[in-house]
């Protein structure tokens, strides 16, 4: 996600909002203590849709993210 949102000229600071996608039965934590780690403490962190899914397009993916930035 870092990549795209370079290529736009934007950084996860200028995420407004991320919606993510995770096959039911996939645990969470993992994701969400990577988001921590990106995302840092500051504390204007966006918001975060969560939806747990039966599958995805593709039976090998296991989340798809879709994230929002102004820039």
């Amino acid at each position: 996600m870092q990549t795209a949102l370079a290529a736009a000229g934007a950084t996860l600071h200028d995420v407004v909002r991320w919606t993510v996608a995770v096959v039911d039965g996939h645990p969470l934590a993992g994701g969400f203590a990577a988001f921590g780690e990106a995302w840092g403490s500051a504390g204007d962190s966006p918001a975060i849709s969560v939806h747990v899914v039966s599958g995805l397009a593709n039976p090998l993916f296991l989340v798809e993210i879709d994230a929002v930035a102004v820039v």
